[in-house]
């Protein structure tokens, strides 16, 4: 499809609803291209469907063209406006608040992979790192328990935490089940709780018990432009061919101090969709070829199946894999390996609501409200705001002034 097939799109208009939420776009197409103007103006009804989740399709007549939205939308509740005389397509869509059952943009690809350029790719909702500029986490400072754990379980909003919890029998989604098991890899890194740091993850299918993705953990880095952490890590896909090579060294890892770690209810699919977003973020020594399995087949990632295929291209394989020489027992896999950068996942506000957390116990919850005063710090009880005002005193003051 060639670009501006049918004209040109003009900046998303956003409309935010009740507490700051995001409660639709309109994406406007001016009719441009003289052949598609003749169509419209003609009387055509544009065919618009939803191609991933933050595209639009409009066809009008031959030509066609993409709608472009900055955050993931449900198409299938669009809204069209035809403006024949003027000459433009409007488009509302509401943005894919994960708390609605209608998520068919989000489960289409909920980490897009971009093509900006020859040979070029980009993650469209996850920011870039440079692994090896970014500090290592000390796991063995005593402070560390002090902030860890509640840092990581932030990465979940309100409603995933109350599916956690299974309150009022809910069930967690795809997506929460996936968090979770970040959060506890993270954990276990750090070595938390009281334990020590763990290094090697497999993937184990609840339904199958088979695993087919292993995750070797160099360390935790802080990510300090996004104020968090990032694993730096590896990954082995495990699918038939590789197995044939790699059994002999299999005893050994298997014989080290390797984590089983289980996935439930499509887990495993979301994951291969996953690791090229964390290939990409962090791919800084090499560039995909001309030979790019991703160009020849057509779609990225390569496959979901569990013990299927290969998610990932075969580009980065083996390339910047020093992390592996450290390890003996890792040292034989460096070259099927993939380099990750793994990160929490942190719901954003204005799609869903976050976590709302007390700044004197970190208890989390519905009943943790603002400080009446500032409104920029949160409490769980009047017991603990008092036992906070020395401390809180002077910064509230501060705000409340502004």
């Amino acid at each position: 499809m060639a670009p501006l097939a049918i004209g040109r799109q003009i900046p998303v208009h956003v409309e935010l609803g009740k507490a700051e939420v995001v409660a639709k776009l309109t994406a406007r197409l001016l009719v441009e291209n003289t052949r598609a103007k003749a169509t419209f103006s003609g009387g055509a009804k544009p065919a618009i469907t939803q191609t991933s989740p933050c595209t639009m399709h409009i066809a009008l007549g031959s030509q066609a063209q993409l709608l472009v939205f900055p955050v993931p939308v449900v198409g299938s509740q669009y809204k069209a406006r035809l403006a024949r005389q003027s000459s433009y397509i409007e488009v509302d869509v509401p943005v894919a608040i994960p708390a609605i059952e209608n998520l068919e943009g989000m489960k289409l690809d909920p980490f897009p992979i971009v093509r900006t350029g020859e040979g070029a790719l980009a993650t469209w909702n996850m920011h870039r790192v440079n692994l090896d500029q970014l500090p290592m986490l000390n796991t063995e400072n005593p402070m560390l328990e002090r902030w860890f754990n509640t840092h990581a379980s932030t990465l979940f909003s309100e409603r995933e935490g109350k599916m956690k919890r299974r309150e009022r029998n809910m069930v967690p989604d795809t997506l929460t089940y996936l968090k979770d098991t970040i959060h506890y890899i993270l954990n276990k890194v750090a070595g938390l709780p009281n334990g020590l740091p763990k290094r090697v993850f497999a993937l184990r299918d609840n339904a199958t018990n088979d695993f087919d993705t292993i995750f070797f953990v160099r360390g935790l880095r802080y990510d300090l432009s996004c104020h968090t952490v990032v694993c730096d890590a590896y990954v082995l896909p495990l699918f038939p061919e590789f197995m044939v090579t790699l059994r002999p060294w299999f005893a050994g890892l298997v014989n080290s101090d390797i984590t089983n770690t289980r996935t439930y209810e499509g887990e495993s699919a979301t994951w291969k969709q996953l690791l090229p977003a964390m290939v990409e973020r962090c791919r800084a020594t090499w560039t995909h070829g001309a030979s790019c399995e991703y160009v020849a087949k057509g779609r990225i990632p390569l496959s979901t199946e569990v013990n299927g295929g290969d998610p990932l291209c075969s580009c980065g394989r083996g390339k910047d894999v020093a992390g592996m020489q450290e390890v003996d027992v890792w040292r034989p896999f460096a070259p099927f390996v993939t380099r990750i950068a793994l990160s929490p996942l942190f719901a954003t506000s204005y799609m869903e609501h976050l976590a709302r957390q007390c700044k004197r116990c970190d208890k989390t919850g519905s009943d943790v409200k603002q400080c009446n005063r500032c409104k920029a710090v949160m409490y769980c009880s009047k017991a603990c705001q008092r036992a906070d005002w020395k401390s809180h005193k002077p910064a509230c003051a501060t705000v409340s002034r502004k």
